[in-house]
């Protein structure tokens, strides 16, 4: 995000260029429209919690770019899958052979 330390810039260092700003506020809008969706699941099933880990792991995926995530829940002595998300980039469909 931009900060204080974009207005004073150290000997050798560039200032944020328009691009570095666009990109830091795309980020920003992302993660808050991330914790918007996942306050809105929270608050349409407070007494259940597997959409909620449902979506959390699904933003966190495409937040981070990752090709997959987990979440898991943990009980005394066990650890359990709560939810798995996979990105469209990481399912690839098998070739039919004929």
């Amino acid at each position: 995000m931009w900060h204080a330390a974009y207005s004073a810039h150290p000997a050798g260092q560039r200032a944020p260029t328009y691009a570095d700003l666009h990109q830091e506020l795309t980020e920003a809008r992302e993660q808050q429209a991330a914790t918007s969706e996942i306050l809105r699941v929270i608050s349409s099933s407070p007494t259940d919690v597997q959409p909620v880990f449902d979506v959390i792991v699904q933003r966190a995926v495409h937040l981070c770019g990752a090709r997959f995530g987990r979440v898991y829940r943990y009980r005394p002595h066990t650890a359990h899958v709560a939810a798995i998300s996979l990105s469209r980039s990481s399912i690839r469909v098998a070739p039919t052979t004929t």
